[in-house]
């Protein structure tokens, strides 16, 4: 190889490669040293008030984010809900930083769900299944499971991405005994803060027609907690193009100029 520009190039190459490796390597001996699948559970639980249940396999991710990976999950329903589950998701990709994870630490940054399917409903008495609360601290201290490793912390500053991919929403109201299904579900956003506004952008299928979306919620932290919050929105499609701005009561769902 007599021209050293096409040399170097080779060498940058394999030394990108090598470093590549190397962190693989890494970062699958960093998830090796924790209990990932009891500690992503424990955090879920904790912060929607619901069941996480991860019954595939649990390892290194590496695409699309670099990080750990959970397959065949499912959240709980309320009590008395009509679907099995609000959420069964096919594959979660949780991209974390690698930095925390010497201290075992978890630090999520960015969330892909891949092909989950969420059920949303109202019961009889107008009450949502969608609203997600913290849950409460118990009366009396449990004692820790037992951990071969030692404990890991699980923390969630702000996630710089959250995705949907592949994914199926369905409503169904048990007042009217009306509903909908909408399908291949990709949309993006990303949750910097709670109180910060959040947009969301992508598309659906609904009557096998593409609906492309364009929404903006005021305060993300409202929302989750079912409390009045400001709603921008767009809706593009080959049969109706919309816009919304107003205010909407994530509890009910209803919408307001």
């Amino acid at each position: 190889m007599k021209n050293p520009w096409v040399r170097g190039v080779v060498l940058l190459f394999g030394t990108v490669i090598a470093l590549a490796l190397i962190g693989a390597g890494v970062l699958a001996y960093l998830v090796s040293r924790v209990d990932v699948r009891a500690e992503i559970e424990r955090a879920v639980e904790t912060g929607t008030g619901r069941d996480l249940t991860i019954r595939g396999p649990v390892g290194v991710s590496f695409w699309p984010v670099l990080g750990l990976r959970a397959q065949d999950a499912s959240l709980a329903n309320v009590q008395g809900g009509r679907a099995p589950a609000f959420a069964s998701i096919g594959e979660i990709n949780i991209g974390v930083e690698i930095r925390p994870l010497f201290d075992r630490q978890v630090v999520v940054r960015q969330l892909v769900l891949q092909r989950p399917v969420i059920a949303l409903e109202i019961d009889q008495q107008g009450r949502p299944n969608w609203i997600l609360r913290p849950a409460n601290p118990p009366t009396a201290p449990r004692p820790p499971p037992p951990q071969t490793n030692p404990s890991t912390q699980v923390r969630q500053l702000s996630l710089r991405e959250v995705r949907i991919s592949e994914g199926e929403i369905s409503m169904f109201d048990a007042r009217r005994g009306t509903g909908w299904v909408v399908g291949d579900v990709n949309v993006k956003t990303a949750l910097t803060s709670m109180t910060e506004p959040m947009k969301i952008e992508g598309d659906i299928r609904y009557n096998d027609q593409k609906v492309k979306l364009d929404m903006e919620i005021g305060e993300p932290g409202a929302a989750i907690a079912g409390r009045l919050t400001t709603l921008k929105a767009e809706i593009e499609s080959e049969l109706v193009n919309a816009t919304f701005d107003g205010r909407t009561t994530a509890a009910s769902g209803e919408i307001a100029r």
